[in-house]
């Protein structure tokens, strides 16, 4: 059996999952963000993704906007393993975010960041993410396109370390020892 055939159900239940979820947003009249991702020991499903982000006088004035339930992820593992989020910032709307409802509360700066989850059980889990983002200094009210793009993937080996001198994915253990 090919490495193509072996994959093929997992294929086909993505495809199957993206079309439902983009089927549902088509019907209640609104764009979402859907994406799936398949991973060695499952896959991951965006089911929500915020598209903008309201500031408003308030906000500016005690410098952070609070967002529940930004993002909201499927993970669905047939066994234990790892993956990661990467969260990417667009524009220069904020000077760091407080990411929560990944296990534990993570400050990521301006740049954003990867946070690897590891040793996730198996099963069925729904994720709803929350964010604090940190005005930049000069932000006005108004409402901003959504300020992270948010990927997931394959976690990298425990260890790893980028050979660039100035690595853009910061693990939290490196962000930890600095």
């Amino acid at each position: 059996m090919t490495v193509a055939m072996k994959h093929q159900p997992l294929r086909v239940l993505l495809g199957v999952v993206c079309a439902l979820a983009t089927g549902g947003a088509a019907a209640e009249g609104s764009a979402r963000a859907v994406w799936a991702i398949g991973l060695p020991h499952g896959y991951i499903v965006m089911e929500h993704q915020a598209k903008v982000i309201a500031v408003t006088s308030e906000d500016v004035a005690r410098g952070f906007v609070q967002v529940a339930g930004g993002s909201r992820l499927i993970v669905v593992t047939r066994s234990q393993g790892d993956y990661a989020l990467h969260f990417a910032a667009r524009g220069a709307l904020l000077r760091s975010v407080q990411v929560e409802g990944i296990g534990r509360s993570v400050e990521l700066g301006a740049q954003g960041g990867t946070v690897v989850q590891r040793d996730v059980p198996a099963g069925k889990a729904v994720v709803a993410v929350n964010y604090r983002f940190q005005l930049a200094p000069g932000t006005v009210p108004g409402t901003y396109a959504w300020p992270l793009e948010v990927v997931a993937r394959r976690a990298l080996p425990e260890g790893f370390v980028a050979s660039a001198p100035n690595p853009a994915l910061v693990t939290l253990s490196e962000r930890a020892a600095h």
